[in-house]
């Protein structure tokens, strides 16, 4: 099977209300807070070293019975720059918290702590959705 490193789009970064271990490396996250200060639209985002989902590919990836991902709640808010670029009026929508696990050969699993890799089968329920602004690399 064919498996693919995902750099997703990155639409902000920490936010204020994040709780995280920086004794370990990467920073282990136990509250997730992020904040938007842009977003092109992607349905899979990161901000280092986590990653998150729309409502709809959580969807899509539990109905497809893809390893290796859980998900959880995540708190989302828009910077000033945000809404001076998109206005007040951007809706954005529900993201989750996408937990990867670190098995080797699951859909989804992490390299060194924090690099995404993703199967072929996990790529094609993704590339359903928005996925335009991410660099996919076939790992050879």
């Amino acid at each position: 099977m064919k498996y693919y490193i995902i750099n997703p789009e990155v639409p902000g970064g920490w936010g204020k209300n994040i709780e995280v271990d920086r004794d370990s490396n990467p920073p282990k996250i136990n509250k997730l807070h992020i904040q938007f200060n842009g977003w092109l639209g992607d349905d899979l985002i990161t901000t280092f070293p986590v990653y998150a989902v729309t409502e709809k590919l959580k969807y899509d990836i539990e109905t497809n019975n893809l390893l290796g991902i859980s998900f959880d709640k995540l708190e989302l808010s828009l910077s000033d720059t945000f809404i001076e670029i998109y206005g007040s009026e951007r809706k954005i929508p529900k993201f989750y918290w996408a937990k990867i696990e670190n098995n080797i050969g699951d859909d989804f699993y992490l390299r060194n702590g924090y690099k995404l890799i993703v199967s072929q089968k996990a790529l094609n329920v993704i590339r359903k959705h928005n996925l335009n602004n991410a660099e996919v690399i076939e790992i050879i």
